[in-house]
């Protein structure tokens, strides 16, 4: 019928153009609206033909509801459309039209011999057309008896297929405001299955249209409608917490969601506020009646908050129906599943989105480089995505966070990456990328870069010290070769660099001591030569050193018991000879020096804190403190020359570490 709007797919509108504000011209001139939180119905309900006046239909006929593309009022039935209706003559209506006085046969057939001419053509057309109007008229009376007499008896007509829900009485929607027929195509099919969320969320909807006696606005129609389905599709009857969803009488602004975005404190960056009240951002009231909500304030739904809430199931597409969403967070609902759908690209007003510790996969959709205008954060840590980042993230040019660590990406980094100048967080850690260092990045305003555990290789680019900004970096686990560029310590910022388990050769560069706010540097399990340069050790607020596991040699710089914050000091599997410094620092706790068969002397006195302890394949000596006996790990060689705990200080050079542990456990036991 033409005066029925059906709503495009909202995905076939995230195309390269971008989106059109959500609506686009018919050929009848009216708009189609996508569904959402400010949907609205058309506002005529005739087809355009506003000169024309139309017979209104019978009593029973306003009673029928279509559901094919979506309800229709009584203005949308079958003789809504001009077609004019011819009315029966009255059984008992005055007979004013005089009889005719019978006459004798022979002479009545005088008179018409008498006046009986030869007829023209003219009249016999006239006749025929006649003939087919009166043959018309009768056709169209005779078609609105049977249906009306059949309507009579069978009740109203329902176009719905047997497994469609039944038809709603007319009043649980207000004529000529909002019908199905703003619900796309992809929500009325789902409607047919009595076992899917949307059909449920229908049913609830339909009583909470009557139970509100027809008064919710259309958007709150839609909005409560979207939240309905999310619900049933995410098993929300088992959620942690599930306080006032569903209920008829509760605006759903005031249906429970947690009042964070993210859980822990921390820094949150200015465009999502780490605290709101509820997920309409309203201001705390003392009003008893959540019913309602202040008439000269908003009440769309703009934070969807439900982290840890064991919400398991998938993500309807009606959720994107809430166009004024500003921040999904959903993180640590391991049974929430299924890939994002393309319709993101139509929350036009999303700045965050947190998926972590999820069951998300599937491609990250391209349809996110719609969102350049507003998106800040990406958040899917520990999920299951995988395929290559789309190029389309370059456009979000707002952008300052990509959280994407442990998951199955793979592919190279898409270099328009760079175009998303606003970038400061990057962690693309724990996946499959390929190919080089991604050299775009040292023009990016990066705070923090993550690539570790991939499969990156080559070399490590020399203008990497362009990073002035850095304060995290992280490139372990890869397959970069070469040395690390001296160019390190250009980034001033810098508080912890990790090059641990790649291929790097070469010496470890003396300028690592300029970098005054670094606090940790690991460098293990590569291919490193030459000594460690006491240049290294004028960094005094160095907390954790690792390079463990490579070819170093000489000995250990004794600047290093200088460094009063030193907690961390990872050498073992080198060819480190001399003794360890006097003086190292009592914040020590690991000490990893085993496998260096030049090393010597004993453990400083200064040593009182040591938790984890690796001395075995050394010549250090003496007689360890008692302390130590009962810390968390203690390895060392029982010999003539180092004793202490279980092992007696006698010529045991054939004990082992393990027998040490074995007889400690039985003396604890």
């Amino acid at each position: 019928m033409d005066d029925i709007i059906e709503a495009s797919n909202p995905s076939s509108m995230a195309n390269s153009s971008g989106m059109n504000n959500g609506t686009q011209a018919n050929s009848s001139g009216q708009q189609d609206s996508f569904p959402g939180a400010y949907a609205m119905a058309p506002s005529g309900t005739n087809g355009g033909s506003n000169d024309i006046d139309i017979l209104p239909p019978s009593e029973h006929q306003s009673e029928v509801l279509s559901l094919g593309n979506g309800p229709a009022t009584a203005s949308n039935s079958l003789f809504d459309g001009g077609i004019p209706v011819a009315n029966l003559v009255s059984a008992d209506r005055d007979n004013t039209i005089p009889e005719a006085t019978p006459e004798d046969l022979e002479a009545q057939m005088g008179r018409r011999k008498q006046r009986k001419r030869p007829l023209t053509w003219m009249g016999a057309l006239s006749l025929a057309f006649f003939l087919i109007v009166l043959g018309l008229v009768l056709a169209i009376i005779l078609f609105k008896v049977s249906k009306d007499q059949k309507a009579d008896i069978e009740g109203p007509v329902s176009t719905v297929s047997p497994s469609a829900p039944p038809s709603m009485p007319p009043s649980q929607w207000r004529q000529g405001d909002i019908g199905l027929q703003l619900i796309p195509n992809y929500t009325n099919v789902m409607l047919d299955d009595l076992e899917s969320a949307q059909y449920h969320a229908y049913q609830w909807l339909l009583e909470d249209i009557e139970i509100h006696d027809n008064k919710l606005a259309d958007e709150q129609i839609l909005q409560r409608f979207a939240l309905a389905t999310f619900y049933m599709a995410t098993n929300g009857d088992s959620w942690l917490r599930n306080e006032n969803w569903l209920n008829h009488s509760v605006h759903e602004c005031f249906w429970y969601a947690n009042d964070y975005f993210l859980e822990f404190d921390g820094e949150i960056d200015e465009y999502v506020q780490a605290i709101h009240p509820n997920p309409c951002e309203m201001p705390p009231t003392n009003n008893s009646d959540v019913s309602v909500l202040p008439e000269e304030t908003e009440n769309t739904y703009v934070h969807l908050w439900l982290a840890n809430k064991n919400l398991e199931g998938t993500i309807p597409p009606e959720l994107f129906w809430l166009t004024d969403l500003r921040s999904v967070s959903l993180y640590n609902n391991a049974g929430l599943g299924d890939s994002i759908p393309s319709l993101i690209g139509q929350l036009s007003n999303l700045e965050a989105i947190n998926m972590g510790s999820t069951a998300t996969s599937g491609v990250l959709p391209s349809e996110l480089g719609l969102l350049s205008d507003t998106m800040h954060s990406i958040s899917i840590i520990n999920a299951q995505l995988e395929g290559s980042l789309p190029s389309e993230l370059g456009l979000l040019h707002r952008m300052s966070d990509l959280f994407v660590d442990q998951n199955g990406l793979t592919g190279v980094v898409p270099e328009e990456l760079g175009d998303a100048s606003s970038l400061q967080f990057i962690y693309l850690a724990d996946n499959s990328f390929t190919g080089t260092f991604p050299a775009f990045m040292v023009h990016l305003p990066l705070l923090q870069l993550y690539l570790d555990g991939n499969l990156f290789s080559g070399a490590m680019p020399t203008d990497i010290g362009l990073l002035s900004k850095i304060e995290l970096f992280g490139v372990y686990g890869n397959r970069f070769t070469g040395t690390i560029p001296t160019q390190v310590a250009q980034m001033s910022s810098v508080g912890y660099l990790d090059f641990d388990d790649c291929y790097f050769t070469g010496t470890l560069p003396s300028e690592l001591g300029l970098l005054s706010d670094m606090t940790g540097f690991w460098a293990a399990g590569n291919s490193l030569t030459g000594t460690i340069s006491s240049g290294i050790a004028q960094n005094f607020n160095l907390e954790h050193f690792t390079v463990a596991e490579n070819y170093l040699s000489g000995t250990i710089p004794t600047e290093f018991g200088q460094i009063a914050n030193l907690m961390t000091l990872s050498l073992e599997n080198n060819n480190l000879s001399g003794s360890l410094p006097r003086g190292l620092s009592s914040n020590i706790d690991w000490l990893e020096v085993s496998n260096n068969t030049l090393l010597t002397g004993s453990l400083p006195a200064s040593l009182t804190s040591l938790n984890w302890v690796w001395l075995t394949g050394t010549q250090i000596s003496g007689v360890l403190p008692d302390y130590v006996c009962d810390i968390e790990t203690l390895e060392f060689d029982c010999s003539s020359i180092l004793c202490g705990c279980s092992c007696t200080c006698s010529n045991n050079s054939n004990s082992t570490a393990a027998s040490i542990l074995a007889r400690k456990n039985e003396t604890l036991g």
